[in-house]
């Protein structure tokens, strides 16, 4: 089975709310599904690195790595592949979050979460963030 490295964000703002993306309806894999920002680790990279990348190219943000806190890892298998998922939170970018690769982005708080459908991944990082103190 493949296994894929990724390299995902939990952005917060100042309401403590998160930003979460719907993915593409033309998107190969998992078409309209609820995400965090982030993706995979190429080679060379480190998930910090990758993780900086990421959030460049689909929020056209700029993170720096002091700014990235680990969170969770989670490991979970789809049909056709195993992710591991690497979780920093970060609350610090610089530059104005723009919807470059999604077709919606949200700031989802506990009260509103449930309402999305997330890829089956993050469910339990979605119940773990929002009954953490």
């Amino acid at each position: 089975m493949k296994l894929n490295l990724i390299s995902t964000s939990i952005l917060m703002n100042y309401n403590e709310e998160i930003l979460i993306g719907k993915r593409s309806s033309s998107s190969e894999l998992f078409p309209n599904y609820w995400e965090f920002p982030g993706g995979k680790v190429e080679r060379g990279e480190t998930p910090e690195t990758a993780l900086i990348r990421e959030l460049k190219e689909e929020l056209s943000i700029t993170v720096l790595k002091e700014n990235l806190v680990p969170y969770q890892f989670i490991s979970h298998s789809y049909e056709n592949f195993h992710a591991i998922i690497l979780c920093f939170k970060c609350s610090n970018w610089s530059g104005e979050i723009q919807k470059n690769t999604h077709d919606e982005l949200v700031w989802a708080n506990s009260t509103c979460v449930n309402k999305y459908e997330f890829l089956p991944a993050n469910l339990k990082l979605i119940q773990d963030l929002f009954t953490k103190s």
